[in-house]
């Protein structure tokens, strides 16, 4: 049998800066594969408008692999079953790939998978991706390692090779034929390195002087962000080639737009040290403290909550798989706080709509915007007054929330006021032509801030938090452990 090394892609759809692709090359003869598994597809916190970007992602690899004299092996089904396939026929010295800090399900395909190739004696390397550290009990010194990460120079693409195996492989399916919900993302970017490095270049080029004054409003961030985390989460581009551009250019936004970046790493590392954080709150008092809620969780999946900027935000969401962070947080409060549901119900609906879902990020955010983790300051966004604030006269909300478009200026945050507003020719009727709130905000917010005063008075709740503090929050000095006394309502940060 002819030896080869398979290098495994998964979430690193690119020939540039990656480790994996470049050892497997020095270690000789490899196989390029990619493996749809049908499985993880149909989980709940994946989506069709999801696949159809890795799918282009896809496209853009093939192509790029090709360039060098390789051939992207396609497979649907598991990771096991196409090892054995390949044993078969040829003699499998390694497995290269990225290390992973996925959800559940890859978790435990990646400890299965361990185990199997350690019975059939096949060694498997895995190479960092990002800034994010496997095995780390603490996080002392953890952002000198990360700037060390980011800071080693990028691996180029590589040279073209003189061999090549030729094996079939299978075509990619549409979303119909992996049996995915047919999810309408009209507006959403393309995938592939190609766009993804159009995009970092016109960044650079054009818009980071103003990146930190387009972060907040979605009027201004669908154009002065980035907009590049779709292609970091399925790795199209490195973090750590982004990283060294923007430092680069040492421009008005860079140092913005790299704390986010080190942040990005950070929210990872906490997922990759206690991979339960995915299902369980950070903090046992925390736990069980909200109730399902399908009508609540329906209308406000659907922009339909009768409040009119959270609406619009969800729309847009919907329709771009995208929206800026912010929004992100308010959304999430709004699920958590105002109408009391779970974040796991919440955060599952949301992370179907993220085209750059990524599960380290995602979960501890969905727990930290819903006061989880106890480590963080509650904040819960007032809905009309983030209206105000970033869509004072309501250009963002009469874009998505087509219903309003002939409301006057002065009620388009409130409509329910629009009684007041006596037009004998007025032909809107709020319950018909737009949804009466769902709850009030500000008396569903007073309720919440009430439950979560009576859940943080319990005895034990700061011995708790100051365990947790010392295992996920990151600090070049040891900080104060968090005292009880520092949770008055002013730190509760209610955003109103």
């Amino acid at each position: 049998m002819e030896s080869i090394n398979l290098v495994w892609f998964k979430k690193d759809l690119r020939i540039c800066d990656n480790e994996a692709l470049s050892q497997g090359l020095k270690a000789g003869k490899i196989i390029p594969i990619f493996v749809i598994e049908p499985s993880l597809w149909a989980l709940p916190d994946h989506s069709s408008r999801q696949w159809e970007f890795v799918r282009e992602c896809l496209i853009d690899l093939k192509n790029s692999l090709n360039e060098i004299g390789l051939k992207l092996i396609i497979r649907v089904g598991n990771i096991e079953d196409v090892i054995k396939e390949l044993m078969e026929r040829f003699h499998i010295q390694g497995i290269y790939s990225h290390e992973e800090t996925g959800n559940e399900w890859t978790f435990k395909r990646d400890q299965n998978l361990r185990h199997f190739t350690k019975n059939e004696r096949i060694n498997w390397y895995e190479f960092r991706q990002v800034g994010v550290f496997r095995g780390l009990k603490t996080r002392k010194n953890w952002s000198q390692k990360w700037e060390q990460h980011m800071s080693q120079e990028i691996i180029n693409n590589p040279v073209k090779v003189n061999y090549l195996i030729d094996i079939p492989s299978h075509s990619l399916p549409s979303s119909k034929c992996l049996s995915l919900n047919l999810d309408e993302c009209n507006l959403r970017i393309k995938g592939g390195r190609k766009q993804g490095l159009k995009r970092l270049n016109d960044f650079l080029r054009y818009k980071i002087d103003n990146y930190q004054y387009s972060l907040s409003s979605p009027l201004k961030a669908f154009d002065g962000c980035s907009r590049l985390s779709p292609y970091l989460t399925w790795g199209c581009l490195s973090i750590r080639e982004v990283v060294q551009a923007i430092r680069k250019t040492k421009k008005r936004g860079s140092r913005a737009i790299d704390s986010r970046l080190h942040w990005h790493c950070h929210f990872i590392q906490k997922l990759e040290s206690e991979p339960e954080l995915e299902n369980r709150e950070y903090h046992q008092q925390m736990r069980g403290i909200r109730k399902s809620n399908t009508i609540f969780l329906n209308a406000w999946s659907q922009g339909l909550t009768g409040i009119p900027f959270i609406d619009a935000c969800m729309r847009s969401l919907n329709n771009h798989g995208w929206i800026n962070f912010r929004m992100r947080a308010m959304l999430m409060s709004f699920a958590s706080y105002h109408l009391w549901l779970p974040w796991q119900e919440s955060g599952l609906c949301l992370a179907r709509k993220f085209i750059d879902y990524e599960p380290g990020i995602h979960w501890t955010q969905c727990q930290m915007q819903s006061g989880t983790t106890a480590i963080n300051a509650i904040r819960i966004y007032n809905p009309i007054k983030q209206g105000y604030d970033h869509d004072p006269e309501g250009i963002f909300i009469r874009t998505w929330v087509k219903e309003l478009q002939n409301i006057p200026t002065k009620f388009i945050h409130e409509p329910w006021e629009v009684d007041l507003f006596r037009q004998k020719d007025s032909s809107f009727v709020l319950g018909k032509n737009y949804p009466l709130p769902i709850v009030d905000p500000i008396n569903s917010a007073r309720r919440a801030r009430i439950k979560l005063k009576e859940i943080r008075n319990k005895p034990g709740f700061f011995d708790i938090t100051n365990n947790i503090i010392e295992k996920h929050v990151s600090r070049k000095e040891k900080k104060s452990k968090l005292k009880k006394n520092n949770t008055s309502d002013k730190q509760l940060n209610l955003d109103f």
